[in-house]
């Protein structure tokens, strides 16, 4: 259990599936994970903590203004953008990522406020199909420019970056073949390791199955964890 910006809960039942098994993972999973990787975040930044390469919010902002939700108003966005956690300068940002659920299938959207444009990461993209997903994505990131330009006016003081005019470019997937399963952790990973450019810190031919691994131990290792964590579930986890 978790609360701030929104409460959200995970069984271990739910961790086991989307972890271990083949389930898709869930909102309330993919939120957690961001909480952690934005914790980790700090950590690596904690002598230079104003001072962060990117912002990520919660798929929650994605599917509010998707539903075409006044975001601004919105508790849990408030608390992302302005809340007592956010301890770093998002104006001194170079991007702004946000994940979501689009259609069944987990991607995230990159603001570059450096190289003025969206890149998007969807995990079952193919070139040769360019024109389906631009269908899908387009409408998307003109929703995200309107909202994050609210949101910028809303929270911030003299600072509006003209993102109206940013282009779009689409990122090669980690993976070939990958399905909507898959494309939870693999949108996680993106929005851990994409640099503007492509990703980095991937090793091996395993790199899904340890990222996996070392999910469920940041997982459990969650600060503001209101729940328990049986011992005989953690050693029950199989992540062959």
């Amino acid at each position: 259990m978790h609360a701030v910006p929104r409460y959200v809960e995970v069984s271990g039942t739910d961790l086991k599936n989307m972890l271990c098994g083949r389930a898709t993972m869930s909102y309330n999973l993919f939120d957690v994970a961001i909480r952690r990787l934005n914790q980790l975040d700090r950590l690596m930044h904690a002598l230079k903590h104003l001072i962060h390469w990117c912002h990520i919010l919660e798929s929650d902002f994605a599917m509010l203004v998707f539903a075409g939700e006044e975001v601004t108003a919105n508790s849990s966005v408030r608390k992302q953008f302005i809340g007592e956690e956010v301890l770093h300068q998002i104006e001194s940002c170079r991007m702004i990522t946000i994940p979501a659920l689009v259609r069944e299938t987990w991607c995230a959207y990159f603001c570059d406020l450096k190289m003025k444009k969206f890149h998007v990461v969807d995990p079952l993209y193919k070139h040769e199909e360019h024109g389906r997903f631009d269908e899908v994505h387009q409408p998307n990131v003109c929703s995200l420019k309107l909202a994050l330009s609210l949101c910028f006016i809303e929270f911030f003081e003299g600072w509006n970056p003209n993102i109206a005019n940013f282009g779009i470019s689409y990122v090669k997937p980690l993976t070939q073949n990958a399905d909507n399963v898959d494309s939870g952790v693999l949108t996680l990973i993106a929005v851990r390791d994409f640099n503007g450019t492509d990703f980095s810190s991937l090793n091996g031919q395993d790199f899904i199955k340890c990222f996996k691994e070392q999910l469920l131990h940041e997982l459990l290792s969650i600060r503001g964890n209101n729940g328990n964590t049986p011992s005989n579930f953690v050693e029950s986890i199989d992540l062959e």
